[in-house]
């Protein structure tokens, strides 16, 4: 087990020593005397499709890549040249460039990105650690105007590590292609992509959609229920009204029938005139027309004391 710790230290040593091995001069590139400074490293126009890292001298200060065929920085593509003061990779197709591509090169003072493909800036790339100011030229690149940009380059020439910009002109939008930057800050706006706006649209039409909804079953609910408390109301009246009605008509036939029996009319003369006026009043008759086996009408005074 005690050994096991310093053979993965001296493994872990040699691999880091194999990621950053040097050589004295790319091929098909000129470079000056190592012993002289400032070490140049010219591979201009040589078809590169990255930096060739393994075989550039570990104290060069200046390194030209221009008009080559680079797409991309990385992390890996400066990595170990700390002494490295200038950047010329003009004219490649540079249009993407790694999270702390520069980070490790705390001596750098000029970057020149002309003529490339970038559409837009990110910070990222840019961060340095104890790091000088730097130029950072950008002519004839894509650069796409909004106010993202404009933050970003707020961004980079701001503190501790920061960038002098040049050359930060616009293709697009059309109202500001060939303006500097500049000169249209104030303009800008946010910028939306087209699916961005689909999907913002499509948000708002679901929204309205969903209130419209809650808005409808709301209205239902309420003017259902105001429905039904209406009916309840009524059917508790009209049942209320029926019974007020028979219980009078069952007083009034009552006193008729006593009347009939004060005439010793037949046995069944008050029953039939109770189920008579009964029927009567539930037809809406208020008042008997007819009553069968009677002569007289019932006096007055007979009917003192029922509300009819």
């Amino acid at each position: 087990m005690t050994l096991l710790l310093p053979l993965g230290i001296l493994y872990l040593i040699s691999t880091i020593k194999s990621e950053i091995t040097f050589g004295t001069c790319p091929q098909a590139c000129s470079c000056s005397d190592t012993r002289k400074v400032p070490v140049l490293v010219d591979c201009d126009d040589n078809a590169f499709e990255e930096i060739p890292i393994n075989d550039i001298p570990a104290n060069v200060q200046i390194l030209i890549m221009s008009n080559n065929n680079i797409r991309n920085l990385t992390r890996r593509s400066f990595l170990g040249i700390q002494f490295l003061e200038k950047i010329d990779l003009h004219g490649n197709e540079i249009s993407w460039m790694d999270a702390e591509t520069f980070s490790g090169l705390p001596e750098l003072k000029s970057v020149n990105l002309n003529n490339n493909k970038l559409v837009e800036l990110r910070s990222a790339p840019f961060r340095r650690r104890m790091s000088v100011n730097a130029d950072l030229v950008l002519d004839d690149n894509p650069l796409f105007c909004d106010q993202d940009l404009v933050e970003m380059v707020d961004k980079l020439s701001t503190g501790p590590n920061k960038y002098t910009l040049r050359g930060v002109v616009c293709s697009a939008p059309a109202d500001f292609k060939g303006r500097s930057l500049l000169d249209v800050r104030n303009d800008v706006t946010v910028w939306i992509e087209p699916w961005q706006a689909g999907v913002l649209f499509g948000s708002i039409a679901l929204a309205l959609s969903f209130i419209a909804l809650v808005t409808w079953m709301s209205y239902y609910i309420i003017h259902h229920k105001r429905k039904e408390l209406q009916g309840d109301t009524t059917s508790e009246f009209n049942h209320s009204n029926v019974q007020t009605i028979n219980e009078i008509g069952r007083q009034y036939a009552l006193a008729l029938g006593s009347q009939d029996s004060l005439e010793a009319g037949p046995a069944n003369t008050s029953q039939n005139n109770l189920d008579q006026s009964i029927e009567s009043i539930n037809d809406g008759r208020y008042t008997i027309s007819e009553q069968p086996n009677r002569q007289n009408s019932v006096p007055s005074d007979d009917l003192q004391g029922f509300d009819v």
